[in-house]
């Protein structure tokens, strides 16, 4: 028990507390959320990537693991979570938001925090390679899912070519490029990205918080209830069995199965809300999983530790 309590003091707790500044912050003042979504996505969440991929340590076979790892959890992930929404007869709508909700993993502000307080600073480049993966998945197959399910004017043009509109493919291309020729950029340059990265972990927590404070809540849904239970207990079981088929080890394993086992992301509802997808039902989902994983989280820390 006393294991459980430290576990949720040191590593889960001051996440909610940063949260719950921007959630004081949302109640307090006429902040609009759609604006920092936007800086986001569009500004801080590349540079972000940009940083993570060019300055980690990770040896390629390192790299390449980790993200096959994470890519086929992902796969796993959303084909679970559409196959329930076709069992139960789900409209598409309903089940492109359940789908996104289920694949958007919070690896980055919330995930990333707890890997550390946990585990320290050795499992850090594995949970960075999990959190640039899972973003490639989101803004790639998850943006896919979300035209696919829209409605109105994003359903124009091919889903496929969706994720083209956004700037994280082409920072996580151009990482490649830098890491591949050993290229650096400008001084003044570098030190804008790595500035405007260091502000995207931040930014992501105060958002975190003013979604929560906003968010529609209610009683939760059949729908809710089953997306947030392969969001936080079936993906960490499949992430389990995975890290056994890719012979995770160590620091990789800790960092895979907890970072899989991370509530839904705010990038859910960046994307619900650009799609018009549903954003009531994803923010919901942010906030119910967020809060829940203080309960699936603890005992999952004291059991990879």
């Amino acid at each position: 028990m006393n294991n459980l309590i430290s576990a949720f003091l040191n590593n889960v707790l001051p996440i909610f507390l940063a949260a719950g500044a921007g959630a004081v912050l949302g109640k307090t003042t006429s902040i609009q959320p759609t604006t920092l979504s936007k800086l986001i996505l569009f500004l801080f969440s590349p540079c972000l990537v940009f940083v993570m991929l060019t300055s980690s340590e990770l040896g390629n076979d390192d790299i390449v693991m980790m993200m096959g790892f994470t890519i086929l959890l992902m796969i796993a992930v959303a084909a679970l979570m559409g196959g329930i929404g076709f069992l139960m007869r789900w409209d598409r709508s309903l089940i492109a938001a359940a789908v996104l909700a289920s694949m958007a993993t919070n690896a980055g502000n919330y995930g990333l925090s707890v890997n550390k307080f946990a585990f320290g600073d050795a499992v850090l480049p594995y949970a960075s390679v999990f959190m640039v993966a899972n973003s490639l998945m989101t803004y790639t197959l998850g943006i896919t899912v979300a035209c696919w399910g829209a409605k109105g004017t994003h359903k124009a043009g091919s889903p496929l070519l969706a994720p083209l509109r956004y700037p994280f493919v082409y920072a996580l291309l151009l990482a490649l490029v830098f890491n591949h020729f050993h290229l650096r950029l400008p001084l003044p340059v570098d030190r804008v990205v790595q500035l405007f990265s260091d502000a995207a972990i931040p930014t992501m927590l105060v958002l975190l918080g003013i979604q929560l404070a906003n968010a529609p809540w209610g009683r939760p849904s059949g729908a809710l209830i089953a997306t947030n239970s392969i969001r936080l207990i079936a993906s960490p079981l499949i992430a389990l069995a995975l890290s056994a088929l890719f012979i995770l080890q160590g620091p990789a394993r800790q960092a895979g199965i907890l970072q899989a086992a991370m509530p839904t992301a705010v990038t859910a509802t960046l994307l619900a809300t650009e799609f018009e997808l549903q954003p009531e039902f994803v923010t919901f989902s942010v906030a119910f999983s967020t809060l829940i994983s203080i309960l699936t989280l603890t005992p999952l820390i004291t059991f990879l530790s």
